[in-house]
């Protein structure tokens, strides 16, 4: 899960350059990974829930587009303090 919130709160910048998309990138890709273990050990069958899966169209989109909060209205309102 930490992955998943790296990519929360890197996709939360202000401003987007080459670095802060990699490192998004980067973030998703780790998520991917290690999801799976829920997985493998029975917690869930399935793991693609919608917003999910949405979150591998988003960099795209800010590449195309620029930063849009609209996109992703869940993660503006992300409640969670990381320790």
């Amino acid at each position: 899960m930490c992955a998943f919130l790296d990519f929360c709160y890197i996709a939360r910048r202000d401003i987007h350059d080459s670095h802060s998309l990699a490192a998004m990138d980067d973030a998703l890709q780790r998520f991917h990974q290690y999801r799976e273990i829920f997985r493998t050990t029975g917690v869930r069958v399935d793991f693609n829930l919608p917003r999910q899966h949405s979150l591998i169209h988003y960099i795209k989109l800010i590449r195309a587009f620029g930063l849009q909060t609209v996109f992703a209205p869940q993660l503006q309102n992300l409640n969670i303090s990381r320790q």
